[in-house]
């Protein structure tokens, strides 16, 4: 078994050897209860990936988004006009690609550093990973990245801070 390398020097490559990066996702045009399903089957997962015919990402669900959809099922949000207004904008709206965002989506060869930039500053809990041609090919899951800097906590050596340039 190889010496495994430091998180300072690992890629998102290095992460996907070690674990089951299975990505939760939907095609273009998915009814949320499609979404919500992906959700529920997938390990850990707290977003759902959008993908055309392809397989290219084109958009992110997130479970606070299909939550808030939820609440109004439920009739648990807020009463207020502001709240009003937003339910009357998106109760009639039914497929994944009218709540979807922007994906922040990391490559094989991106290091874990940058990964976890990403996250930090884009407040996020995952990335998707796609191939060079923007094909979904997983999902990088901020526990991966947790579990293997856990030795930083430990480490009586001082890390090097990485140039945030």
């Amino acid at each position: 078994m190889p010496e495994e390398k430091h998180i300072l020097d690992q890629t998102v490559e290095d992460i996907m050897e070690g674990c089951e990066c299975v990505a939760a996702s939907v095609t273009l045009g998915s009814p949320l209860s499609d979404a919500i399903d992906a959700l529920i089957g997938a390990d850990q997962s707290t977003k759902v990936y959008v993908v055309d015919e392809e397989g290219v990402l084109v958009g992110t669900v997130t479970i606070n988004t299909l939550m808030r959809q939820v609440g109004y099922r439920l009739k648990v949000r807020e009463v207020g006009i502001t709240s009003y207004f937003r339910f009357l904008r998106e109760v009639f709206k039914e497929n994944v690609d009218e709540f979807m965002d922007d994906p922040t989506p990391v490559m094989h060869d991106t290091t874990v550093v940058e990964a976890t930039r990403f996250i930090v500053e884009h407040h996020l809990n995952d990335l998707p990973i796609v191939d060079g041609e923007d094909r979904l090919i997983g999902e990088l899951k901020s526990v991966e990245i947790l579990e293997r800097s856990r030795k930083l906590f430990d480490e009586t050596d001082e890390v090097e801070p990485v140039d945030p340039m």
